[in-house]
């Protein structure tokens, strides 16, 4: 059977899928990632067919936050090329995968009569349980139905924004009908529609109040490929205490000299080692003193055990490598879901506070970082944390899950 899996985004949205394609084809499938251009060579590297979807993750990156009249139609004009292409990606397609926001999959589904299953690294469905990941932070409705609304809320004004791109492209290219306005959640809870959360139930237990078909199936993580990390990392780590690590992820900052200033002051303040992961932006390793060692990529599995605590953004995959790994996270929430994810960790007790990115300070980075290297009770948690996630294996249970809805002929 070919399966072909549809995902955009950043990396730490678009890697859980090709985790999940690589079980999927050594499961004994036909596996395609339909994905955007920056993502080829990985995909490719993993034994995977590429398929080309429109955008740019970066730029988008860099343009958020700047709305205008022509940001909005450049946004709908990119939305309605990726819908085109992921409708060519799926033309032999047998069974779909993606993730929610490659908006296209269920509607193709419905044109071309196959599965498709829905996999969403941030919690997908309505809920008393919490407030919904993508809703302000700063907005606090409270309460069970407050949570609920929230969920509500953020669906209906996703559906708003794109609904009529959507429409146009479900008649034009598919030959279907438009929808209304009714929530398209509640559309896909009555159809059965399946989804396939790369979530571990040790980080968030699921809602008592979701339907039967949601899934938390543990977190899809990749196989590392490095055998080894580089010399001079390796002469770092030996050098010295275990470091700190600091990454703002693939989030593009617009003042990466200010960031990499902080994390620096921040790291001297408390005494620390520090491993900055420069992402997108580049650090200039000679305005770095030796206790700091700047880091264009590195593969988690094999870097962060051998370290004190991590500093990050909160995305969804690093947040999961760090806590698979036992170390007490320190998360700087951007936005998206990733104040969702400080808040979390705080609460299992995994790490301190959430830093905002309003109050990042390098006295409030220093005084996180102190607590999470020196505060034994955390220290504990997290590694018992990571325990139990090391003896899970989200892939192998989605591909489960998914072979088990395809033998018994559902999906959605």
């Amino acid at each position: 059977m070919r399966i072909v899996v549809l995902t955009i985004g950043t990396r730490g949205d678009v890697q859980p899928f090709m985790a999940l394609g690589v079980g999927l084809k050594a499961a004994g499938y036909e596996v395609a990632i339909a994905t955007q251009a920056n993502y080829q060579s990985m995909v490719e590297e993993l034994g995977l067919e590429f398929r080309l979807l429109a955008g740019d993750p970066q730029g988008v990156q860099q343009q958020s936050g700047a709305y205008s009249k022509e940001t909005v139609a450049a946004t709908a004009q990119l939305l309605g090329q990726i819908l085109k292409d992921s409708w060519l990606a799926c033309q032999d397609a047998e069974a779909i995968v993606a993730s929610p926001n490659a908006r296209g999959a269920t509607h193709i589904a419905e044109a071309l009569h196959i599965p498709c299953f829905l996999g969403s690294p941030t919690p997908y469905g309505f809920t008393q349980a919490f407030a919904s990941p993508w809703f302000p932070p700063h907005f606090k409705l409270g309460g069970i139905w407050g949570n609920w609304l929230s969920h509500y809320a953020v669906d209906k004004l996703l559906w708003a924004a794109t609904r009529k791109t959507v429409n146009q492209w479900r008649v034009q290219d598919l030959g279907l009908k438009p929808l209304g306005w009714s929530s398209p959640y509640k559309q896909l809870v009555r159809k059965g529609q399946v989804f396939l959360h790369p979530l571990s139930e040790v980080t968030l237990p699921k809602p008592a109040d979701w339907p039967e078909q949601s899934h938390l199936t543990g977190y899809w993580l990749l196989p590392e490929t490095e055998a080894s990390l580089s010399p001079e990392l390796e002469a770092f780590l030996a050098a010295g205490e275990p470091p700190v690590f600091i990454g703002f992820g693939s989030m593009v900052d617009q003042e990466p000299e200010r960031l990499t200033a902080i994390a620096v002051e921040a790291l001297l303040l408390s005494g620390q080692r520090g491993i900055l992961l420069a992402g997108w932006s580049r650090i200039d390793r000679s305005q770095l003193p030796d206790t700091v060692f700047p880091l264009e990529s590195a593969p988690f599995g094999l870097l962060f055990p051998r370290l004190a605590a991590a500093v990050h953004h909160g995305g969804c995959g690093t947040t999961a490598a760090s806590l698979q790994a036992g170390l007490p996270t320190i998360i700087t929430a951007y936005g998206n879901d990733q104040a969702f994810w400080g808040k979390r960790v705080a609460e299992l007790g995994a790490g301190p506070a959430p830093i905002t990115r309003e109050g990042l300070t390098a006295e409030a980075l220093a005084s996180a970082i102190t607590q999470a290297v020196s505060d034994p009770q955390m220290r504990s948690r997290a590694q018992a944390i990571g325990e139990r996630l090391r003896a899970e294996d989200g892939v192998a249970k989605a591909v489960k899950l998914l072979g088990d809805y395809l033998a018994a002929g559902t999906s959605s």
